[in-house]
């Protein structure tokens, strides 16, 4: 094989391995995006229950 084919070769490989570090990291920040979402769901549920139950020791 030529250098030229073992260079081309190379460089193709580094695009594949750019672009899969590419979309780790977007499918990465996708994910804690998701997990930050699904914890101020819980958070405001629990907050909302604790003030149903404060609110009904009043009532």
């Amino acid at each position: 094989m030529n250098k030229s084919a073992l260079l081309l070769l190379l460089v193709i490989g580094l695009l594949v391995l750019t672009e899969t570090t590419n979309a780790a990291g977007k499918w990465r920040a996708y994910m804690q995006n998701q997990m930050e979402d699904i914890a101020q769901d819980h958070l405001i549920e629990m907050l909302r229950d604790h003030l149903d139950s404060e609110q009904a020791k009043l009532d």
